[in-house]
């Protein structure tokens, strides 16, 4: 997007885009609808735009690195270096991001709510800790394939955080069961919960989720191979709320537990076995193998 210097002349007196007010109508109403790649090539304009982003980027809510293919850490820094407002900061597979990078950014932004470090493999436990001791409002939180991620630590950040609503931890490999089980009972009010490619995940687990979350609308334990038909069952019973299950590559879940949720309208990502039945009077023909449905989640919790 290009700005012209000139945009109106009168008595020799010439305005000019930066002469429109800056936080009444520049920062607030017009820069938010430019991509964050356009608003960082403003910069670059001359010193009064490097001036203008610089207080836009100090005023953000919300910063979504996401919109760019690949961001420096530079940049980043200059982006955040002033920031004390943050509620909402997405860094996904953001791989060069450290712990010196982003600690600094966490300690400013104590009102964080939604957190996002899916795929961010520089990071270690000292993240972890600032979360955990700093940012005591998140209601959003995604380490999904954060595979560094232990055990141990994420107790000790779940313990009395009853305001979780989302959580993602999709392929944290080094969870175990008393992980998601300190999780549940210290956050009674989640929504969505994924616990797929967890492993170590069992049917204890499971039990627990259906006991203390009573709001759930979306479980994702896809790949969590320990998990049986019983676990799936008492889930069914206490989660009356379960709008989406995901179960797929969990060969100790089948129909016998799916069937009931079925009837009450639950999306599930693996399909309905077809009834051998309708092809018992066609010899040497196999029922055609059944497709799965996507499953778009209907509940507005994008993380």
């Amino acid at each position: 997007m290009e700005f012209e210097g000139e945009f109106n002349c009168t008595d020799n007196i010439c305005l000019t885009v930066l002469d429109i007010p800056w936080d009444d109508i520049l920062i607030p109403r017009i820069l938010p609808f430019l991509h964050l790649q356009q608003i960082w090539s403003l910069r670059l304009v001359n010193k009064q735009f490097n001036q203008l982003i610089e207080l836009y980027f100090s005023s953000l809510r919300q910063l979504d690195i996401t919109q760019c293919r690949k961001i420096p850490v530079s940049a980043f820094k200059i982006m955040t270096q002033d920031s004390n407002l943050l509620q909402k900061l997405v860094l996904s597979d953001f791989k060069e991001l450290t712990d010196d990078v982003l600690v600094p950014v966490l300690g400013r932004n104590p009102r964080l709510s939604h957190l996002n470090l899916s795929a961010c493999s520089g990071l270690s436990i000292k993240s972890l800790t600032v979360i955990r001791t700093k940012c005591v409002e998140i209601t959003t939180l995604s380490f999904k394939e954060c595979h560094w991620v232990p055990s141990a630590s994420l107790e000790a950040m779940f313990i009395e955080r009853e305001n979780l609503e989302v959580i993602d931890l999709t392929g944290c490999w080094e969870l175990v069961d008393n992980t998601i089980i300190t999780l549940v009972t210290q956050s009674c009010r989640l929504r969505w919960l994924s616990l797929a490619r967890i492993y170590g995940i069992t049917e204890v687990a499971i039990v627990e989720v259906a006991n203390f979350c009573p709001d759930l609308e979306y479980l994702d334990i896809q790949g969590c191979w320990r998990v049986t038909d019983n676990g799936i069952s008492i889930l069914a019973r206490s989660c009356s709320k379960l709008k989406v299950l995901k179960v797929k590559d969990c060969p100790r879940i089948g129909e016998r537990s799916l069937a009931r949720l079925r009837i009450h309208g639950m999306m599930i990502d693996v399909p309905k076995p077809q009834s051998h039945s309708t092809y018992a009077s066609l010899p040497h023909q196999r029922p055609p193998s059944a497709r799965m449905a996507a499953v778009d989640v209907p509940i507005n919790f994008r993380i």
